[in-house]
This record gives C-alpha cells, structure tokens and sequence, in this order.
C-alpha cells in the first residue's frame, strides 16, 4: 500500500475542490439549497431534495458540523458519525439487524417471513435515504460527459498514477474530445459503502485503485481502522514490509513472499485480505531479469551504467529509473508499477544502495 500524503498540494487542492462540489450537492439533496457560486456547475443541475420522511430525519441530523465531517472528516471520525446516524435513524439499531435485513432485502418481497418483513420495514426507508442523498452510484460515478465535478474529476486532480493498494497496475486518468470518458482509477470505499451508505462521498473514504484490487479482490470485506491499515492514516505503511523472494532448488522455481514488520497484525491482515502474496506471484518474469542482472553485474550495475555516460551527470536515481523502470524515492513510487516490489527485491540482492 502506498501512503496518500494529505499534506502536499495536489491533495490539499484535490481535497478542496471535492469539499465544495459535495457540499453544494448535499445541500440540494437534504435542504434544497445551492451554495450560490455564480457559474457553479453543481447548482446548475436538476438536483431533488430527497423529500422522504427518512430524508427528512437524516436532513434534521445533518447540522453544519456533521456536514463537514462527512464530507472531509478524518476516517476515525467518519466511522464514528456513520454508527450516530444508523442508531439515531433506526429505533434499536444494531449491526447483526442490518446484515439480516440486508439478506431479507434481497430476497422477492413475497418470499420473506414476519421477521424479515419488519427488518425490511424498519431499515429499507432511511437506507434508500442515504443512498439518494449520498450518491455515488449515479451522481458521482457520472458516465456521462458532462463538465462538472464528479469521479474522473477527484482522479484526475489526485493525479494518482499507480494503485493504491497495489503499486502493480497503471490507474491513469484520460478523456478524449468533447470531454469523452476514457478511463480513470476506481475508487474504493474503504469503509465499504454498503455498510456506511453515508461515506460514499467521503473524500477520505475514497482511495484510487485498480479494478483488481477494487472490485476482484476487496469488494465489500469489512475494513476498520484497528485491524486494517488505512492509505491516508498510516504514514509508515511502506517500512512495515517487504517484498522477498524465496528458490526452491528440488523445483528450480522462485516464490514471491511479503515479509510483515515483526507482530504487525494490522499490516498482514491488510496484505492478506488484499492477497498481494497471491497477484505479485504472477511477476516472475521481473523477478528473474532482477536476479539475471544480479548475476551479470554483481553489486555494480548502476556504478557502471553512470561510468558509461560520464557527460550525461546524471545521478544515481534518474539511472535507477533508466535501469529499472521504477522509481527510487518512495515518495514518487505512485508514478510508476512495481516501484515498492523491484525496490526491496534490488535491496534483498543488493544491487542498490
């Protein structure tokens, strides 16, 4: 997992813009209310204030504060108004009666027993509230082209060039002409938004990744600050493992392995929910030009290719970069695939500083 540092510009910047687009719309869906930018795109949409009596509520609970924090408030910050809304909104909510209902709900309205019928009853109003209110699937995911702030707007301001999650996979933003949708990261909701309907606009709560990451593997798994690591919490989530690798000589076969700092359950739960050990055993081909290279230049292949174009003055991380095609600083790694796993696998044959 790469960390997302919210401190440098381009996400401060990110984090803006999404606090004034997501503003504007949640003040249309709980109040009926612009934020009266003149020329704001947002305002200009045919937005309905969400007019059911669970809206209603949900409206009458969502004071300037709580808008605040959940549209830009710290992930721990974010569970905590989530479970307030469930429990203010729902008589005796608990989190056993949302997983039942949500089992009842799937199933047709004429095939559920008394108990369903009353979870459904009970829950099915302020989840569709939530929902609408805050919209993710239409709204924000947007696959028309329109020119307003939307998904392909929070990727390309995050500028994230690589997976999150991952670091395998390029998640690039592109439109074509007329504001054409190409292609953009997904975003994961971290706090999965079918359990917290009511993050699904939270700038915190949205992490760029790759479908394989996203949708394959994670899908909805239930994530919490205390047993998983979050991108934009855990600021030394890349010095807690490493990338290794491991030769079988009875198979003459190399295994890919990811080496926990010592006791870290929060950092192994992390990596094997997201089976990292599984997908990097699918980059054996890099792993064996690695350890080609090893076997032809020792320690001394960098050394080399800087003393072959002494003209050049180039210093040793932009030769890293034309050796490996990766990047040396780990601040930079989200630019390039690989950039973590070739980075520890040249330590453990130390052919890097």
């Amino acid at each position: 997992m790469l960390f997302l540092d919210d401190s440098t510009t381009v996400i401060i910047a990110a984090k803006a813009a999404h606090e004034s687009a997501v503003r504007c719309l949640l003040g249309k869906k709980l109040r009926g209310t612009t934020c009266g930018t003149a020329g704001c795109a947002v305002c200009a949409e045919n937005i309905q204030q969400v007019v059911t009596p669970a809206g209603t509520a949900l409206a009458a609970l969502m004071t300037a504060p709580r808008l605040s924090t959940v549209i830009s408030g710290e992930p721990k910050d974010l569970f905590i108004l989530s479970n307030y809304l469930w429990a203010q909104l729902v008589p005796g909510f608990s989190w056993k009666d949302f997983k039942d209902f949500r089992k009842a709900a799937r199933k047709k309205a004429g095939t559920r027993d008394a108990a369903e019928i009353l979870l459904v009853t009970r829950f099915e109003g302020v989840y569709k509230a939530f929902k609408s209110v805050f919209d993710y699937t239409v709204w924000f995911s947007n696959s028309a082209d329109k020119l307003r702030y939307d998904a392909y707007q929070l990727a390309a301001n995050l500028g994230r060039n690589t997976c999150t999650y991952c670091n395998r996979i390029y998640t690039h933003t592109m439109k074509g002409k007329g504001n054409n949708k190409i292609m953009r990261p997904q975003f994961d909701h971290w706090f999965s938004k079918s359990k917290h309907p009511a993050l699904a606009l939270s700038f915190y709560n949205l992490i760029p990744c790759c479908s394989v990451c996203n949708s394959s593997i994670k899908g909805s798994l239930d994530f919490d600050l205390s047993t998983h690591v979050h991108p934009y919490v855990d600021k030394d989530c890349l010095d807690r493992f490493a990338y290794s690798y491991h030769y079988t000589r009875s198979t003459q076969s190399y295994a890919i392995n990811i080496n926990p700092a010592f006791n870290d359950k929060k950092i192994f739960r992390t990596y094997s929910d997201f089976k990292l050990k599984e997908v990097f055993n699918s980059h054996h081909a890099e792993l064996a030009d690695l350890i080609r290279i090893k076997e032809a230049y020792s320690k001394k292949y960098i050394e080399r290719l800087m003393g072959a174009f002494p003209g050049a003055k180039l210093a040793y991380k932009e030769v890293y970069r034309l050796a490996f095609g990766v990047e040396y600083d780990e601040s930079d790694f989200y630019k390039k695939p690989l950039s973590k796993f070739k980075k520890d696998i040249l330590r453990e044959l130390k052919l890097i500083k």
